[in-house]
């Protein structure tokens, strides 16, 4: 089981946000392609609430895990973003139960029955 420490994302956590996702692209297609500016636009996104709609989690004090939820649908889809370092798939598979946990609160606050 997963120790990693979850908790919200804040404006200010951009930067080790921007940092992990450089590493997946690395991993993925074997250079950085995420700017800061990116990530700070989407900590920004108007149908996100970051106490509730976002998740960090760290492991010994490195970001190993992110994730981001918003629904812009009105109620139709609810969209999710969500990182995951290889060798932390416990804590990527917490995240994401957390993420599936607030997904139809979310929907029903945006109209969905």
């Amino acid at each position: 089981m997963s120790t990693a420490e979850l908790r919200p994302a804040t404006l200010a956590d951009a930067p080790a946000i921007t940092q992990l996702l450089n590493e997946i692209d690395r991993i993925e297609i074997g250079r950085p392609e995420t700017d800061q500016h990116t990530v700070e636009a989407d900590l920004k996104h108007p149908e996100t609430d970051l106490s509730r709609d976002s998740w960090l989690a760290f492991d010994g004090g490195l970001l190993v895990a992110y994730g981001l939820l918003w629904d812009e649908s009105g109620g139709e889809r609810v969209d999710i973003d969500h990182y995951v370092l290889p060798g932390h798939q416990d804590t990527g598979l917490r995240l994401l139960a957390a993420m599936e946990d607030r997904a139809p609160a979310k929907a029903r606050a945006n109209g969905a029955a």
